[in-house]
């Protein structure tokens, strides 16, 4: 069990899958959300959960910019970002790159115009770290190409 505590907040605990921690290559991925706080949150779970974490930005822009240098297998996103949205992202580097993604969204209406880009796992706020890698498979999966 994996004990995180982000600064403001209560510590919270992962439970870490021996399955997803003893893959012979983790998944590299790459988050964008303009919240600092999911930001520190995914820099510190996702290597709990074995995936290895390429990248960390808080824009649309700085997504497309930092993966097509080094594209991830998974990108994991808001729907709502500053300047470009997070599918609007996700199609940019889709253009050159096959990648997964997980779209973060806040409400139904945003979990509809996230499943119409297709091809992507769903966090709804609230969510839970154990709901973040059945997302990650889901959109690991469904990838293009």
């Amino acid at each position: 069990m994996l004990q995180v505590r982000l600064p403001g907040s209560n510590p919270f605990q992962i439970a870490v899958s021996e399955s997803t921690t003893e893959s012979a290559r983790p998944l590299r991925v790459a988050v964008a959300d303009d919240e600092a706080e999911l930001r520190i949150y995914f820099a510190r779970a996702l290597p709990h959960l074995g995936y290895t974490v390429t990248k960390i930005v808080a824009t649309g822009e700085e997504l497309v910019k930092q993966c097509q240098r080094s594209p991830p297998e998974v990108v994991i996103c808001d729907v709502q970002l500053a300047g470009i949205s997070g599918p609007e992202a996700v199609a940019t580097i889709r253009e050159q790159f096959s990648i997964a993604a997980v779209y973060i969204t806040e409400n139904s209406h945003e979990d509809k115009a996230a499943s119409a880009a297709a091809y992507c796992g769903i966090l709804t706020k609230p969510f839970r770290m154990h709901d973040l890698t059945p997302a990650i498979q889901r959109a690991v999966a469904e990838r293009p190409g």
